[in-house]
């Protein structure tokens, strides 16, 4: 009897999903990407220009460049994971409940980058959280969330 109950609520929650904005995942997805992506630059280019080149990355040449980027963005892609996942069930929420797109970016905008305080907070906090490295970095993932989630197409 349980095992009824319990297919029959997985299999409703499977439609459910299905028959809601199944665009959702996508812009989600685009806008998490993103920042994996593009924030290692941003920090990256941070870290050479605005520190006096005084940079706690050694940043010699293009190979070490290009090497600290893919375990940075490798770093990004595995530590906010769960952070996708709860940006998308919150995606839906907003998608369902809000018809106004330009709300519901800047909703998205201001959730993504809240949910990026509190993953650094996970993780840096209480030892390092405003100094520059962590700083630095917070600010680069919360600027490319917020400027994905007011470009790409949320309907």
């Amino acid at each position: 009897m349980k095992d009824l109950t319990t297919s029959k609520v997985v299999r409703s929650f499977i439609i459910m999903l299905y028959n809601m904005k199944y665009h959702v995942f996508p812009y989600c997805f685009k806008v998490w990407m993103t920042s994996v992506l593009a924030a290692p630059v941003f920090f990256l280019s941070i870290e050479y220009f605005i520190t006096s080149r005084k940079s706690s990355i050694p940043l010699s040449g293009i190979t070490s460049f290009i090497s600290v980027y893919l375990v940075l963005a490798f770093a990004g892609a595995i530590v906010s994971i769960i952070t996708l996942l709860i940006f998308w069930c919150i995606g839906m929420i907003i998608c369902c409940s809000i018809t106004n797109v330009v709300k519901r970016k800047l909703i998205m905008s201001f959730t993504g980058c809240i949910l990026t305080l509190l993953t650094f907070l996970l993780f840096f906090f209480p030892d390092n959280m405003f100094s520059i490295f962590p700083g630095a970095m917070m600010l680069s993932y919360g600027f490319c969330i917020s400027v994905g989630c007011l470009v790409y197409h949320f309907e």
